[in-house]
């Protein structure tokens, strides 16, 4: 079945259900079963999708980690990164 369709039978959003599948595994799969999503849902009463996308004021040790690295820099790599 189409995730699409998966989606919108679970009645969540978009980012929430990207969430879902980024925590099953599932990110780049396009067609799945119904069932391991109800699977998951039922083991992981309490996902929540802050789990996964951490809000930019985040205080958990990854995110301090991420933030204290010096240089990151989203998107293409500047030009002397590649020539070196």
């Amino acid at each position: 079945m189409k995730m699409s369709n998966i989606r919108q039978q679970l009645g969540v959003g978009h980012s929430f259900f990207a969430a879902m599948k980024q925590r099953m595994g599932l990110q780049h799969v396009q067609l799945g079963f119904m069932s391991q999503f109800a699977e998951f849902l039922r083991e992981n009463p309490t996902f929540k999708q802050s789990e996964v996308y951490h809000r930019p004021d985040c205080t958990c040790a990854n995110c301090k980690v991420k933030r204290a690295q010096t240089g990151r820099r989203r998107g293409r790599p500047s030009k002397e990164l590649i020539a070196a």
